[in-house]
């Protein structure tokens, strides 16, 4: 049945079989079928270890090390090389996995590019004329797919998408106001519920995967409407913590997160926009921009609420790029606020969604709002707009 194996291999695939029945390895069984090419099923596999099983339960031991004089270091090292094999295999599989997915997402916005266009032509409704002016408008924590209904808030997918509009209404009034040329648009993540927690999954009206693909075309919506009336926009997208792969904290990788599908979407449909841009602009999982000559950093914030996390930031900054953080730009606490940190100013961004049934039940407050910031060269940021919602 296994003659095509040799008898290394054999060794090794009835340790690996041993270590499994045990709970000594975090293989699973197809894994295992994998590793050896073995042709037969991962459940035809775990069947075929009941004997190894009776043996451990019958109290007869296995012997760790087989006698054979042949079986030395040199086996030791191949075993090493294929449990490195393995690893390199793992890796391999989830790139492709990757790799899947963003073929589907590109092929998916693609289609949605021809079904439902985003304008062709971008019409300037405003008039920058020689107007040196940007501008930052900062979009995080709306929570999509979050349902809530108490004294202080109620919310759903449909009130997002009004609060959606209404801040594209003022983030374009703003942009003629002030003659901005260019508009950085900072997606900081938590855009949508996703499911962290059990009570997230049970106060949400669409999946978790419903939610990052609806999120994102309203976000596609949102970006075309601001581009009637600026010259040039720039999109930076980084995630969050309510969209990590993995509930547990402790268990999770916080790069593995299903937001990173956002940034996908929005490039795919707007892959004929001249005036819109994505600048590969990530310093891991934060977001570097220049903008008016100043270097503005942004991130969700949940990996930053210590207090000194911005002066190491800026530590590592300075020695990596030479120069240091002119404004820093967080959201993640669902509070609209700013500070200074050492010369560094801070700037809290808000949240969409506003009080949900957990904050409510920790007596946190917040009212819902996004900010925005107008800089001007050799001024910094001329105006702070809250938008309150």
């Amino acid at each position: 049945m296994l003659d095509y194996l040799t008898q290394e291999q054999k060794r090794a695939l009835l340790s690996d079989l041993i270590d499994k029945v045990r709970g000594n390895t975090d293989l699973e069984w197809s894994d295992i079928v994998d590793e050896y090419d073995l042709t037969m099923s991962a459940e035809t596999l775990r069947k075929s270890t009941v004997g190894i099983k009776l043996i451990l339960e019958s109290g007869m031991q296995i012997t760790d090390e087989i006698k054979d004089t042949s079986y030395d270091k040199a086996f030791r090292e191949r075993t090493w090389l294929n449990d490195q094999r393995r690893e390199y295999n793992s890796l391999l599989r989830k790139d492709a996995r990757a790799e899947h997915l963003y073929d589907i997402i590109t092929s998916s916005a693609l289609k949605l590019n021809e079904e439902k266009p985003l304008r062709a032509e971008y019409q300037l409704l405003g008039e920058q004329g020689e107007s040196k002016k940007e501008a930052v408008l900062v979009l995080s924590d709306w929570h999509y797919g979050q349902t809530a209904n108490n004294i202080y808030n109620v919310y759903s997918t449909e009130i997002c998408r009004e609060r959606v509009a209404a801040v594209a209404c003022e983030a374009m009034y703003q942009c003629k106001l002030h003659q901005v040329k260019k508009l950085h648009v900072f997606i900081l993540g938590d855009m949508i519920e996703g499911c962290l927690r059990a009570s997230s999954r049970v106060a949400s009206e669409e999946l978790a995967a419903d939610q990052v693909i609806h999120v994102s075309e309203l976000l596609a919506e949102l970006i075309d409407a601001l581009a009637e009336n600026v010259r040039e926009i720039c999109v930076y997208s980084t995630w969050g913590n309510h969209g990590r792969m993995v509930q547990n904290f402790a268990d999770s990788i916080h790069a593995d997160n299903v937001e990173k599908i956002i940034g996908w979407w929005l490039r795919t449909r707007f892959i004929d926009a001249d005036n819109i841009r994505f600048p590969d602009a990530n310093w891991g999982e934060l977001i570097r921009a220049n903008v008016c000559g100043y270097t503005v950093i942004g991130t969700h914030g949940d990996l930053d609420m210590d207090r000194d996390a911005v002066l190491k930031l800026n530590a590592i900054h300075q020695n990596e790029h030479g120069a240091r953080i002119d404004w820093f730009i967080a959201g993640h606490a669902h509070e609209i606020k700013g500070a200074e940190n050492s010369g560094i100013p801070v700037i809290g961004a808000g949240c969409l969604n506003g009080t949900d049934e957990y904050a409510k039940n920790k007596r946190l407050f917040s009212r819902p709002g996004q900010t925005m910031l107008v800089f001007r060269p050799d001024c910094g940021v001329e105006s702070r707009i809250d938008i309150r919602l």
